[in-house]
């Protein structure tokens, strides 16, 4: 992986490409997906068929990983042609033979093609996965939030991003807060404050925004304008728009 991560930018991707090939064929496991990454990353025509056929001939013969990423090429349309149906097929064999990372991106890939077909898919799956998986609690806790493949239901849904704030994905504690928000009580937007500075520590472009819009609208504290002002500001230091809060 040398080759591939140079500190200096200049990676070598051939090269890394052909020690990837060597490993693989020493019957290296891990290989096969670093070949991958760096096929899709060099990105030739070439490089993607090879990419491709790699990774037909892994899935076929029961990769669950590698049928995850032939689902992800799919999707993207790299190295064959895009088709969100075989994406879908490939991520679900993919998440039913227990690759983590896969059951995200097929709950997601649903949620994107956003027919109701595949919106009461996407529930039905997001239910039975949830417990004792954070990243699939804040997605279903998003769902109940926006009334998504699920019906609507607030409580629902701060309970589920609530549990998923530890170990659940980034993007779950900007969830939170809008969640806490549309309960509508006092205490409820007092806590989405709370929280909200809470986090600001981390850094995050969505927090700064999310709490200037607070200040602004005096939503769980006094309304101050400067406050807004200075916090909108940072949001955009981060490349965060205030349009997203």
């Amino acid at each position: 992986m040398a080759h591939r991560d140079r500190k200096d930018g200049l990676a070598d991707l051939d090269a890394a490409a052909e020690w990837m090939r060597k490993a693989a064929g020493c019957g290296l496991a891990w290989a096969h997906k670093e070949l991958f990454d760096i096929l899709w990353m060099m990105g030739t025509p070439d490089s993607l068929a090879e990419m491709a056929s790699r990774a037909f001939a892994r899935a076929e013969a029961g990769d669950a990983e590698m049928m995850g990423l032939l689902g992800r090429a799919f999707k993207e349309g790299k190295g064959v042609d895009q088709s969100l149906e075989s994406a879908e097929s490939w991520l679900k064999k993919s998440a039913d033979g227990k690759c983590l990372w896969a059951k995200d991106e097929y709950f997601d890939l649903l949620w994107e093609i956003g027919t109701p077909e595949s919106l009461a898919k996407m529930a039905e799956f997001g239910k039975s996965e949830y417990k004792n998986n954070p990243s699939m609690m804040a997605r279903m806790g998003r769902a109940y939030c926006r009334g998504r493949g699920v019906e609507k239901d607030i409580p629902k849904a701060v309970q589920l991003l609530r549990s998923s704030l530890e170990k659940g994905p980034r993007w779950a504690k900007a969830e939170y807060i809008d969640a806490l928000i549309q309960v509508g009580t006092a205490e409820s937007k007092r806590d989405a404050f709370d929280y909200t500075r809470s986090i600001l520590e981390e850094d995050r472009g969505d927090a700064y925004a999310r709490i200037a819009c607070m200040y602004r609208d005096g939503i769980g504290t006094r309304k101050s304008l400067r406050q807004a002002c200075d916090n909108f500001r940072k949001a955009a230091e981060k490349r965060f728009p205030a349009s997203r809060a």
